[in-house]
């Protein structure tokens, strides 16, 4: 049985195009009249085939080194040897512009001494501590470093400058400063994974000597293998702090040990380095430990966590960069359990917030 077409019943094609019934009318689904001829039917397309011989594929033959074929090509600037990049070691400029003798003031012996302790620093540091604005400091760097006092590093088109002491330098300050010269020396290698770590001990440094505003005046400054270091008996516990500081208060003097956090290390070393720590504390030698960090607020929430249960909250001050880095020079903060209410425990002789 024919079932019913559901556009309607069928109709004779009654001179009309073949197509659908749509209502009342027809929509035809069949071209109406003459065919027209396409444009591109009639017009031929002449295809241009270029022909270069030395640079076919196929006709490729072994060339001297230097000679590619595309230096055979008109008005073409031949390609030189690609730069290797120095991958983590930084690069110094080299230009220096001829000019007249420095004379050098009080200010530019107090910055290359400063260099020459720290062994290098960044411009920004320099214009924060000695200048009063950074393009004052970076044109006198640039008149000391074309007078060859001074190298100068390319940190990156976004950060700042580092600066070190040439050779030149060295041998002026020590001559200059007879009783530094032990203690002076040259920038060596800079590489880029040591630069924030490195800035922010030098940071560290100049805010321990500028609490001398606060009372507290900084005796000396050294690593872990000098003196100090040997009095307080680190090696026993395999220490060795990025810095240690000796102050003098009008309570006596006190030995301070500085640990700089830039968030590279895991809460497991971390853990190692604070329980080695507890184990020196209690001998009264070394009285405080501070954690200068570079990171935000959760990772000072677990470093002061790790204090915390290390049992070293009575000895330990945590402080950010920013505060460490401020001008003028911030009093010290309390300690992890203080929340600014004093120091507590039986060796804190520093003066707090």
């Amino acid at each position: 049985m024919d079932r019913p077409c559901p556009l309607g019943p069928h109709r004779p094609h009654q001179g009309r195009p073949l197509g659908l019934r749509v209502g009342q009318g027809w929509v035809s689904a069949l071209p109406q009249g003459p065919r027209r001829a396409s444009f591109w039917g009639h017009v031929r397309v002449l295809c241009l085939r270029i022909h270069v011989p030395g640079l076919d594929p196929a006709l490729w033959q072994p060339r001297v080194p230097g000679h590619h074929p595309i230096r055979q090509l008109p008005r073409v600037r031949p390609l030189g040897q690609k730069p290797v990049p120095l991958g983590a070691i930084m690069k110094h400029r080299g230009s220096r512009t001829k000019t007249g003798p420095v004379i050098l003031t009080g200010r530019d012996d107090d910055l290359l001494t400063l260099i020459g302790l720290a062994g290098y620093v960044s411009t920004a540091q320099l214009a924060r501590e000695l200048f009063p604005s950074a393009d004052r400091c970076r044109r006198r760097c640039r008149q000391l470093f074309d007078a060859g006092y001074l190298r100068v590093t390319l940190a990156g088109s976004t950060s700042a400058n580092l600066v070190s002491l040439s050779p030149e330098g060295l041998r002026l300050l020590s001559a200059k400063h007879p009783e530094l010269a032990a203690r002076l020396r040259l920038s060596g290698i800079i590489r880029l994974a040591g630069v924030e770590h490195h800035l922010g001990l030098v940071d560290t440094r100049l805010y321990a000597a500028g609490l001398a505003t606060h009372g507290i005046r900084l005796l000396r400054w050294e690593g872990p293998h000098g003196g100090l270091g040997q009095a307080l008996g680190l090696a026993d516990e395999h220490l060795e702090p990025d810095g240690l500081a000796e102050f003098e208060t009008p309570r006596g003097s006190v030995a301070c040990a500085v640990e700089v956090d830039c968030g590279t290390e895991s809460p497991q070393v971390l853990a190692t380095k604070l329980e080695r720590y507890r184990n020196i504390m209690p001998r009264g030698g070394l009285g405080e430990l501070w954690v200068v960090m570079t990171g935000g607020r959760q990772r000072r929430e677990a470093v002061e966590h790790l204090v915390r249960s290390k049992g070293l909250a009575e000895w330990t001050r945590v402080m950010d960069m920013s505060h460490t880095t401020a001008r003028p020079v911030r009093p010290l903060p309390g300690v992890v359990d203080s929340a600014g209410h004093g120091p507590k425990g039986p060796n804190y002789s520093l003066v707090t917030a």
